[in-house]
């Protein structure tokens, strides 16, 4: 007959000591998995809705409650991010817009894509704070956007300080083509300062996981008499 229904029937006397080094083996990888651990990834159960009538959002990238970037809509325009100091979003090279950069973009303090840099907060003399613009639209004959993410989405780097260290991140975004209507979906960053990241990535599945999958593979084997 055949022997099934969980670890405890499979051979209980060879199996048992197996099962206990590879749950060993287990726990030893999760403490270096812990240890490594870089990528922090954040999704909101809604996206991040930007446009007229929505007022200033205070965005806390790492959620230390410090407030990293400010998002700002203007009631018919624009929609802008506006870093708090010593933070930097990427943006055109000389044009005060955000870059839309294609998944996989290493994000790092040296941008490596062309016209691409980082750009910080502007202030004029009267003490205005100015951002760099995530998307401008304009009324002629109707309403039309303009911007790197409008009508695509996109990701964008950004670069921010915890505890006085600089960490690299990215965010994911579109914008709508014929309203200010922006939206942010997600974003991650590296636990490890100074780090680059690619945009788009996220955590990999730990080893600790992995070995979980296996455990329950071989808990769940069915052995047939030969």
């Amino acid at each position: 007959g055949n022997v099934s229904g969980g670890c405890r029937s499979v051979s209980a006397v060879s199996t048992r000591p197996f099962i206990f080094h590879l749950m060993g083996a287990m726990l030893w990888f999760a403490a270096i998995d812990l240890s490594s651990a870089a990528i922090v990834y954040f999704q909101p159960p809604d996206p991040i809705r930007l446009g007229a009538s929505v007022p200033d959002i205070d965005w806390d990238i790492d959620s230390d409650d410090n407030v990293d970037f400010v998002l700002r809509s203007f009631v018919t325009s624009a929609v802008d991010i506006v870093p708090i100091t010593g933070n930097r979003v990427t943006a055109f090279l000389g044009e005060g817009a955000v870059r839309n950069l294609e998944a996989g973009s290493i994000i790092e303090r040296d941008l490596r894509q062309a016209f691409t840099e980082w750009m910080e907060a502007s202030v004029s003399p009267g003490g205005t704070v100015f951002g760099i613009q995530l998307q401008n639209c304009f009324a002629a004959a109707g309403v039309t956007c303009s911007g790197d993410f409008v009508g695509r989405v996109g990701y964008f780097g950004l670069e921010f300080e915890i505890d006085g260290a600089v960490h690299y991140g990215w965010a994911r975004a579109q914008g709508e083509e014929e309203t200010t209507t922006t939206l942010i979906f997600d974003w991650a960053y590296e636990s490890v300062p100074g780090r680059g990241i690619r945009a788009g990535a996220i955590p990999e599945p730990s080893a600790a996981a992995l070995l979980l999958v296996a455990l329950a593979s071989l808990c769940g084997a069915r052995r047939r008499p030969a």
